[in-house]
């Protein structure tokens, strides 16, 4: 049993790494863009450029705490009797 919740951790933890950089990827996406409009004085530019760096960061820290998410996910799911 143990050896299946080992692999389920590291399924999950895979995931949300997985995730996490395709958040952060795809929302890094046209970032020297919008820094482009942003110097040519679009505000919707500015605008954009927040949005992503926020996405960006919150990518970073889902990544960063893939495993603590993943053995959280499992001892719940442990604790419930799956």
């Amino acid at each position: 049993m143990e050896e299946i919740r080992t692999m389920a951790r590291d399924i999950l933890s895979l995931l949300w790494v997985v995730t996490g950089l395709l958040v952060a990827v795809g929302f890094a996406a046209n970032f020297v863009g919008q820094q482009v409009l942003t110097l040519t004085g679009n505000p919707l530019g500015l605008s954009r450029l927040w949005v992503r760096v926020v996405a960006m960061i919150f990518g970073f820290l889902l990544v960063i705490f893939a495993p603590l998410l993943s053995d959280w996910v499992i001892q719940t799911l442990v604790a419930m009797g799956l």
